[in-house]
């Protein structure tokens, strides 16, 4: 819904021209999260099956580490969206369609968002819980009245930042706010725990690949070498994100040591 209407602001204030570049952009991202979104459904299943089977304390700790990866994931697929998203759709469509790397930026915040938030629809799923159907229509009204103020002041980062700030308090925020607290029965401490501890990962990661790479944007006219660059690229963030959230977060140090010891004992 929110897309939609971003799509329907930028026909009627910026014209149909600009859609071309928003959209080739978006469709890498929907696209990517489309397809992870697919292979995590199972995931749904499994959570089900463990509310019935186990305490709801082992099922809050499963959300809990689904959390921890899909933020991994949403991070580094965002990182490497801003890094590489121009040159590929250069290449894909011309440098006439390109945007401004700001607007990438802004553009890989939402990158982000739609991957970290499959983590709560697949625990949405697995717990049955679908009371939170006032939440879209909210997401829905906030990026509009943001993006109509900004728009005039923006441009197209206007309304960008109008669904920025509609998915970080609803999709973010309340969501998870809604699915630990009447799903679940968390208590208020725990939520807030849960949330504080999300986004000081991102924190810690982006002044990290701050310092250590500076965000380079990958550029390249062959695809051949742009493809190289982007798997040269990705190891860095990628060893980085899993050294972050080894050290600093329990669930994740958990799920690696066991996968570890699983590993060790096949061999």
């Amino acid at each position: 819904v929110v897309f939609n209407t971003d799509y329907l602001i930028i026909s009627v204030f910026l014209g149909i021209t600009v859609i071309t570049s928003f959209s080739s952009y978006m469709m890498l991202i929907q696209a990517l999260a489309f397809l992870i979104s697919a292979i995590a459904s199972p995931l749904g299943a499994y959570i089900g099956a463990k509310l019935y089977s186990d305490s709801k304390e082992k099922v809050i700790r499963i959300i809990s580490l689904y959390n921890s990866l899909f933020f991994m994931l949403g991070i580094f697929c965002a990182y490497m969206f801003y890094i590489s998203s121009s040159t590929f759709v250069s290449l894909w469509m011309g440098k006439e369609i390109v945007l401004s790397q700001q607007l990438v930026l802004l553009l890989s915040v939402n990158c982000f968002v739609l991957i970290a938030r499959i983590s709560f629809d697949v625990a949405k799923v697995g717990l049955g819980y679908m009371s939170d159907i006032e939440l879209p229509l909210l997401e829905a009204i906030i990026n509009i009245i943001v993006s109509l103020v900004l728009v005039h002041y923006l441009g197209l980062n206007g309304i960008v930042i109008g669904t920025i700030v509609s998915n970080i308090i609803v999709v973010m925020i309340l969501k998870p706010v809604f699915l630990y607290k009447n799903a679940l029965k968390s208590d208020n401490a725990f939520i807030i725990h849960e949330l504080i501890r999300s986004w000081f990962f991102i924190s810690i990661f982006l002044l990290s690949i701050f310092f250590i790479t500076r965000a380079k944007v990958i550029v390249s006219n062959e695809w051949l070498d742009f493809f190289i660059q982007v798997c040269m690229s990705s190891i860095t963030p990628l060893l980085l994100l899993i050294m972050i959230y080894s050290v600093f977060d329990s669930n994740v140090r958990k799920f690696m040591f066991v996968m570890f010891k699983k590993k060790y004992r096949e061999n």
